[in-house]
């Protein structure tokens, strides 16, 4: 019979701290009668030592391979380093009356945490940098409320009390019941912490869906939804229906209608945003689900972007949850002690501090732990890319360092920034050659090995890497008025350049544009997590980095614009349009005279020609193409173009081929005349306006 573990016992928690070799040894002996056992290790020579025994090895760093398991014992090697996300992913998969070992070994807290490599810029090592993350760890570890034992004794592994996967709880049920009585079309997103019963929940579900209709299921691979496929297997006795993201897409390419009467995709969080977008239109109804603990970040870009998506659909978006654990005892010791050590709880309370302006980093977040949980949750709010590695990042990176806006004893605003740049030149010029890419230091070196800039390396940066401000102080000035302290602070410390790299997005944009910040280069690919571009942008601190600033940014005009129809051509149009409403830098030195490229967006007679005949008479719009697409790179040059006249927005669209003359009524014109009359009309004023500008010859 098909069975999982029920949550009447305890789980089992031992801080080992012997020699791993011995350790292990002790855990697979201990554990032989154990069904599902893994051992999680960076020693090779134990890898190889249990490659023969019955159980599940991987690298600490792979963790992630056992989400959507369920296991009777596991052992968690942190001897080489404190993986904090590791621990989190794998601490979900252990049922109740299981048994986790921690091992730390000898003197864990004076040895190098190999970990930090992960983190730390250049020319930090980890060799060199102490752990204040560990410092807090083991504060946690050997605290009263502390689930873990440090013993050599394992505790008696009695008989675990199993019920039959087709059993449901009555929440359960009723979530199987919601779904199965939901409208012709409709959206579902099911979010649940782990252990809540997720995966049998959506197999009883799948199973009863058939009954209806045709199903798909979708998850970023077979063996992330192991216990999902036993739950449904076990009752409907055939093979799960299960498609792989990239072939259920490639199925439905060019069906203008959904091919499935149901879709259920599980572990979303793990999958590319774009991609959920592409997954709901082929289906009916769909189902989404993941955990919410935010194990990875990825599962923030579902929380904060793919959900904000469904909404703007004009069928229903229904939101289902499951609270009460499943895989172990309610209210179990080692899940509350997990969810103190990561802030997992949003932190309302007051954080010791007056109101105004502070400055934290390293050791200082540990006197102050109310104010790391307040900074921690707020950044857990805000960013899809937060995760619990960015608490030990806050507290180990020496490059590292934190400013947060006090109001009436709560944190209101926090921004993370990092110190890059000041490289040297023979350094820069070998990331230049594609030769070296040392840790950290994002926007010099993607100056340097994308851009060709040789001097950015030069020059000292603050990159503002996070920036946050509570949903209800929002739209109040708070985070401009951090900048502007980070500013004061910066020049004071003899900083060059404020820079930041983000998702880019209408909001996000029109934030930075707003606090002076210049746009220098703009992604070729999109972000896998948030489905957008990115961009940098900087803001000069002294004279000699604004001369820069202005070259750097004709430089990225000229670039970007030359590119357009190649790379970022399906950029939202509005957007495009406001990355160039910042007026070109002007600047006559001769420096600077090469990076100044107006002159390459003048129309030739012939191209004026061309354009004028389209507009007073009778030229098929096919035939001015080129001209066209280089009158409206002119356009965006100069800051002509306004985001908020939709024919502005068409013309562009029309330049670059997004949209035809087939796209008229779409778009809202009366037909295909009325399309091309409103261009014609729009492009002959802008020509004029461009005339005054000194383009048209």
């Amino acid at each position: 019979m098909n069975i999982h573990t029920s949550y009447s016992q305890p789980r089992h928690c031992i801080l080992s701290l012997s020699d791993v070799s011995e350790a292990i040894q002790q855990f697979v002996d201990k554990t032989h009668h154990v069904e599902n056992r893994v051992v999680l290790s960076d020693h090779q020579e134990t890898v190889q030592y249990l490659l023969p025994h019955s159980l599940d090895v991987s690298p600490v760093k792979k963790a992630s391979l056992h989400l959507g398991k369920t296991y009777g014992a596991v052992f968690l090697d942190w001897s080489q380093g404190a993986d904090i996300n590791a621990l989190s992913i794998i601490a979900g998969t252990l049922h109740g009356g299981g048994l986790f070992v921690l091992h730390l070994g000898e003197d864990w807290l004076n040895k190098i945490d190999y970990d930090l490599s992960r983190y730390l810029s250049w020319p930090h090592t980890p060799e060199q940098t102490p752990s204040h993350f560990k410092r807090h760890v083991w504060q946690h570890l050997i605290a009263d409320t502390s689930p873990f034992t440090i013993t050599q004794s394992y505790p008696k592994l009695g008989h675990q009390q199993l019920i039959p996967f087709s059993t449901l709880t009555e929440e359960q049920n009723n979530l199987k019941n919601a779904v199965l009585a939901s409208p012709e079309k409709a959206q579902f997103v099911l979010c649940a912490k782990r252990g809540r019963g997720k995966s049998t929940a959506l197999g009883h579900l799948i199973e009863s869906l058939q009954k209806k209709g045709s199903v798909a299921v979708c998850a970023p691979s077979l063996s992330s939804i192991a216990t999902l496929k036993k739950s449904y297997e076990s009752l409907s006795k055939t093979h799960l229906p299960f498609w792989a993201p990239d072939e259920l897409l490639k199925s439905v390419h060019g069906n203008d209608s959904p091919r499935f009467d149901y879709l259920v995709v599980d572990e979303s969080a793990a999958i590319p945003v774009p991609m959920l977008k592409a997954l709901q239109k082929s289906a009916h109804v769909s189902i989404f689900s993941t955990t919410n603990d935010g194990y990875e970040g990825s599962s923030r870009g579902f929380g904060l972007q793919f959900i904000k998506y469904l909404n703007t659909l004009s069928s229903p978006t229904i939101s289902l949850h499951l609270e009460t654990p499943i895989r172990w005892v309610e209210n179990d010791a080692f899940e509350i002690w997990l969810n103190d050590l990561l802030f997992q709880s949003i932190d309302h309370s007051d954080i010791g501090a007056h109101s105004g302006m502070l400055k934290l980093q390293g050791d200082e977040w540990l006197k102050y732990p109310n104010r790391l949980n307040a900074a921690f949750s707020l950044l857990v709010q805000a960013h899809y890319q937060t995760s619990p590695d960015n608490i030990k990042w806050m507290l180990d990176d020496p490059s590292t360092f934190s400013f947060a806006n006090v109001n009436d004893d709560k944190l209101t605003s926090i921004a993370i920034c990092t110190e890059e740049g000041d490289l040297p030149k023979a350094l820069s010029m070998e990331v230049m050659q594609g030769v070296r890419r040392p840790r950290g230091h994002l926007l010099p070196q993607s100056l340097l090995a994308h851009e060709g800039i040789e001097e950015a390396g030069n020059f000292k940066y603050w990159r503002i890497s996070r920036i946050a401000t509570q949903p209800h102080k929002q739209k109040e000035g708070y985070g401009s008025a951090l900048l502007q302290h980070i500013e004061q602070e910066a020049k004071s410390s003899g900083i060059d350049f404020l820079c930041v790299s983000y998702a880019l997005t209408a909001d996000v944009l029109s934030f930075w544009q707003k606090n002076a910040y210049i746009p220098v280069r703009l992604g070729y690919s999109k972000d896998q997590a948030s489905g957008c571009y990115s961009i940098m942008m900087v803001k000069a601190l002294s004279d000699n980095a604004l001369i820069k600033q202005r070259k750097w940014r004709n430089l990225f005009l000229n670039k970007t614009l030359y590119s357009l129809p190649l790379n970022v051509w399906d950029l939202e149009t509005t957007t495009l349009i406001n990355i160039f409403s910042t007026s070109p830098q002007k600047d006559e030195s001769e420096e600077n005279a090469t990076y100044n490229h107006k002159n390459s967006f003048v129309l030739n007679d012939i191209e004026q020609q061309d354009l004028m005949l389209f507009c007073d008479h009778h030229r098929p719009a096919a035939t001015i193409r080129s001209s066209l697409l280089k009158a409206s790179q002119a356009f965006l040059y100069e800051n002509l173009l306004n985001a908020d006249l939709k024919e502005h927005c068409h013309l562009l669209e029309f330049a670059l081929g997004k949209v035809t003359e087939q796209d008229a009524l779409r778009l809202g014109y009366s037909g295909k005349k009325n399309m091309i009359k409103v261009l014609k009309s729009t492009l002959k004023q802008l020509l004029v306006n461009s005339n005054n500008h000194h383009f048209i010859e």
